[in-house]
Formats: C-alpha cells, sequence, structure tokens
C-alpha cells in the first residue's frame, strides 16, 4: 500500500470499542497509514511496536488487557 501510494506513512493503528456512538467513530476503527489520536485518552502516550514479520504486519505479543469502561 505505501509502496503504491495509498498510504503516507508505514504504520497502522486500532481502535476498538464494544460502543457504536462512542467518540462519534461508529464503532471500532483501523486505521491505515497512521493514527488519530481522538481515539486516545486524554494524557496518553503512543506505544510502538516493531515488525516481525513485514509480510502481514506481525507484531510481538506478550500480552494483553483491557481496562474496562466502566459502562
Amino acid at each position: 500500500m505505501y509502496d503504491a501510494g495509498a498510504v503516507d506513512k508505514r504504520m497502522f493503528s486500532f481502535y476498538e470499542t464494544n460502543f457504536m456512538d462512542e467518540f462519534k467513530s461508529g464503532g471500532s476503527s483501523l486505521l491505515l497509514g497512521g493514527y488519530d489520536m481522538k481515539y486516545a485518552a486524554e494524557g496518553a502516550e503512543m506505544n510502538w511496536a516493531p515488525l516481525i514479520d513485514d509480510s502481514y504486519w506481525m507484531v510481538p505479543l506478550t500480552g494483553f488487557s483491557v481496562k474496562p469502561s466502566g459502562k
């Protein structure tokens, strides 16, 4: 996609939610070619992960957690 000029940067980001109208996003989002800070909590820091295989944009994953939103 990058080589074809479809995206500006070689990156992707995602935001997942169970709430369809949270942040007026229409639900979860996958962003190719960048990120949008409207999905980040105030004061949040960006976390970067190196690719382990660029064929599928694979990243190392040693754990995953979710903070309950209280809704």
